[in-house]
């Protein structure tokens, strides 16, 4: 192959996957592309993520075709169910690592990098932090939509109070306003009181 020369060199397409073993219920297999988060459209760039769910009771014939990969996934649910009832932190991690010991998952590699495998999971992912972004992006999707909410109660407000002069004025009849935004005669009569 010539450095410099002038013909394409042929590689094989990439695919880029995503194994998700978060807390939100999200579908056993999704994609999701770069451009949904584009804020203004641009055609002609696209990318796709393969998202597969490796949560317990999902995608099982691949985490059965790769063992460390269902170690590693059996390994955040047991430190999940631990938690759940009561362990702290760093005891539900070592429970949940003498687990898949005796089980033999991923024995070799606990047993091998324990130490490390505990101060990763203790400083990678930090509950507190999660718990909190989690919540300012519903506070944010909350704010989003109450300013929705709150555009489209303007855009009524207007359309009512248009109406209403242009029924005062005689330029439209009472049924027509009250069909126009589809409600009763009587309910856009209380208006004109």
């Amino acid at each position: 192959m010539e450095l410099y020369g002038t013909k394409i060199v042929k590689i094989p397409a990439p695919d880029h996957y995503v194994f998700y073993n978060g807390l939100t219920a999200v579908p056993e297999r999704q994609e999701l592309h770069l451009s949904d988060a584009f804020m203004v459209p641009k055609e002609g760039y696209e990318w796709t993520a393969h998202v597969l769910n490796i949560n317990e009771g999902f995608n099982g014939g691949l985490l059965d075709a790769c063992p460390a990969l269902k170690g590693y996934a059996t390994l955040v649910w047991y430190i999940r169910e631990d938690r759940g009832v009561g362990y702290d932190l760093p005891e539900a991690i070592d429970r949940a690592i003498d687990r898949c010991v005796k089980e033999g998952l991923l024995k070799d590699y606990l047993l091998r990098k324990k130490g490390e495998v505990k101060r990763m999971l203790l400083t990678e992912f930090n509950e507190e932090r999660f718990v909190r972004t989690i919540k300012e992006e519903g506070r944010e999707e909350g704010r989003e939509e109450g300013r929705e909410e709150g555009r489209e109660e303007g855009r009524e407000e207007g359309r009512l109070g248009l109406l209403l002069e242009m029924v005062s004025a005689g330029d439209m009849s009472i049924q027509k306003a009250a069909e126009y935004l589809e409600m009763s005669v009587e309910g856009f009569s209380r208006y004109l009181r």
